[in-house]
């Protein structure tokens, strides 16, 4: 990884950082004027910020976090249960 993909990881993960405690209501002042900041950069940032902040998609992403392990605990004993068949 180069330096400047290393640098646009960290600070994609430091926005992911008071993002998700922007959500939990536990960033400081400071860092909510680093988020306003980033938010401020571009109309892309922008929209993410709302997107990620919606609380709907909030809603619909926990819940599709649900389904998909479910299907996937699923899909795992299915496996298992097809592979004992056989033998």
């Amino acid at each position: 990884m180069n330096r400047e993909s290393n640098t646009s990881h960290e600070k994609a993960m430091r926005i992911a950082c008071l993002i998700a405690g922007f959500i939990q209501q536990t960033i400081t002042p400071k860092e909510h004027d680093e988020l306003d900041e980033w938010a401020g950069e571009s109309d892309d940032n922008m929209l993410l910020f709302e997107q990620l902040t919606n609380e709907v998609n909030i809603g619909q992403g926990l819940a599709q976090m649900k389904t998909a392990n479910e299907k996937e605990a699923y899909r795992k004993i299915r496996a298992m249960l097809a592979f004992k068949k056989k033998t």
